[in-house]
């Protein structure tokens, strides 16, 4: 499922004519294209990912960057909560 995820990512970042090296971006970057990527990414029949999918896809990113060889950081999870949060 992790690897979907990332293929899924990777898939819409190359259709909107984006770096496809997602694992490289900052978490700013990261959180911004993510946020496009939930509203924009449709389904092979055109249709809006379900909302159990798209949170399916954000577990899946996040264990994707977390594990070897990337070993990222970030919590994708976290970096969007308080992007959109009202927390000092």
């Amino acid at each position: 499922m992790n690897c979907h995820a990332a293929e899924t990512l990777r898939k819409y970042l190359i259709e909107k004519r984006l770096n496809p090296e997602f694992v490289k971006y900052t978490s700013a970057e990261l959180a911004d294209v993510l946020r496009k990527c939930y509203l924009g990414a449709r389904s092979v029949k055109g249709e809006q990912y379900k909302t159990s999918t798209l949170d399916n896809l954000r577990h899946g990113l996040n264990i994707y960057l977390k594990a070897p060889p990337h070993n990222k950081l970030v919590d994708i999870l976290l970096i969007q909560l308080t992007k959109t949060s009202k927390l000092p």
